[in-house]
């Protein structure tokens, strides 16, 4: 596969040299960079990471968390590396500040994980834009379905549990794979039709139902054990 840039006119090939970078301050009027004063404009490559405050983890919006990484100490600045993750868990505060990773500039937040100390990249606040969260109509909302739901939220309500999220489409991979590498040239299986409309009142009964009922697992469990006492009898 060959790839070409061409301009106004789609017969005419542009060379790389001929393509500039620019921004449009209004229609048909531009200020142009060169890739060689973009580059000068990067940050240099650093490892120091400058904190420009402390706050609580709860003051920060989650729609402005993007990336999260592990950090690590290096060697010798273990004492360092406990110290700060120590002060973090005591104080009940985070990190905020600023940290260069591959040539680019990020505002990044440090907290205390359960064991040592979490990076997470955010967004700046040009990025967020909450204007554009789709609104809901709460006119739309009936009372009895609403009590319906709270009811299916405080039946289901708990303790976060990670372990609970499943990567299914990976699974749906690694079956197709491991299917194939047993029955060669096997096809993956048939594609999954769309949902279909259902009523919100009775999905929610359902669903209420479902959270009522002791899980299939037990009663099974439970008969199982009343076989064993017959046979041993």
């Amino acid at each position: 596969m060959h790839q070409a840039f061409v301009g106004e006119d789609p017969n005419v090939v542009l060379n790389k040299a001929d393509i500039l970078k620019a921004y449009e301050l209004e229609p048909d009027r531009y200020v142009v960079l060169r890739s060689s004063e973009v580059a000068a404009l990067r940050a240099r490559a650093s490892t120091n990471l400058e904190i420009a405050q402390f706050v609580g983890l709860s003051e920060i919006d989650r729609n402005y968390f993007d990336a999260s990484y592990y950090v690590a100490s290096d060697h010798g600045g273990e004492k360092a590396y406990a110290l700060f993750y120590r002060a973090l868990v005591e104080t009940g505060c985070v990190a905020v500040g600023e940290l260069v990773m591959r040539g680019s500039e990020y505002a990044v937040c440090i907290r205390p994980g359960s064991r040592g100390l979490v990076l997470h990249t955010l967004f700046f606040a040009s990025e967020v834009r909450v204007e554009e969260e789709a609104p809901a109509d709460l006119g739309m909302v009936n009372e009895k379905e609403l009590e319906l739901a709270k009811m299916l939220v405080d039946a289901q309500k708990g303790t976060f549990d990670a372990t609970k999220l499943k990567d299914k489409f990976r699974e749906r991979v690694l079956e197709v794979i491991e299917s194939r590498a047993t029955v060669p040239g096997r096809d993956a299986g048939p594609q999954r039709a769309a949902a279909p409309v259902v009523d919100i009142m009775d999905a929610l009964r359902r669903s209420l139902d479902a959270t009522r009922k002791p899980p299939q697992t037990e009663k099974a469990g439970q008969s199982e054990k009343k076989k064993d006492k017959r046979r041993a009898k």
